[in-house]
């Protein structure tokens, strides 16, 4: 079995720098909603595993990985195996109530 660690003051409080960010996600979200309130939330600060509400980039950019395992589909797979564990959502339609650290 794996050993817990304990966690990270970071993942327990906000930084000044976090709490400036998640003001402007939580304006950004009040505008999205005032312009598009038919739409579904977003899922831009979701409590981490101590209940902190955390901002959670979700773009993607490219970049280059320093583990060339990971270019092909076996290493691929044999690191999604090793080391993500999935996790059900029980409504795969609505969004998750919190979201795991990396």
């Amino acid at each position: 079995p794996k050993e817990e660690r304990p966690l990270p003051e970071s993942y327990k409080k906000n930084s000044k720098k976090e709490k400036i960010v998640l003001s402007y996600a939580e304006n950004f979200r009040r505008q999205f909603v005032h312009i598009f309130g038919d739409r579904k939330p977003l899922l831009l600060t979701p409590k981490n595993e101590c209940q902190i509400e955390k901002f959670m980039s979700s773009y993607i950019r490219p970049t280059q990985l320093r583990f060339k395992e990971l270019y092909d589909y076996d290493g691929a797979a044999e690191f999604v195996s090793d080391y993500v564990t999935y996790e059900l959502l029980k409504n795969p339609t609505d969004l998750p109530s919190s979201m795991r650290s990396p």
